[in-house]
């Protein structure tokens, strides 16, 4: 009689697992369609709003001179002392390089 309550304990404790596992399910797929009727019911609007920023992107595209605009920008970094100082770093670092190989190769010879 005594392995029969440790059965029916054992028994308990995975239906009452079992059960919770099955909740948890039905909860999560009934969260999941609600999320589903939500995105259905937004997708015109969504729709709406990539329609009109697109439109306005072009817009933005043909009303203003974009590749002009990119080429000043381009030459505004060139010209900058930015520019100037990373060129004189690569600059150093080739020279340094340089000078380590040479190095290397004197004391292996």
């Amino acid at each position: 009689m005594r392995n029969t309550w440790k059965g029916l304990v054992i028994g308990g404790l995975t239906g009452a697992f079992v059960g919770m596992t099955l909740d948890l399910l039905v909860s999560t797929i009934e969260e999941v369609r609600r999320g589903a009727e939500h995105a259905r019911e937004r997708v015109p609007e969504a729709t709406e709003w990539l329609q009109g920023a697109t439109k306005r992107a072009n817009e933005w595209v043909h009303e203003n001179d974009v590749p002009v605009r990119v080429k000043e920008v381009g030459q505004r970094a060139l010209d900058s002392d930015f520019a100037n100082s990373a060129n004189a770093a690569a600059r150093k670092v080739i020279d340094m390089t340089k000078n380590k190989a040479r190095s290397t190769l004197r004391h292996t010879a």
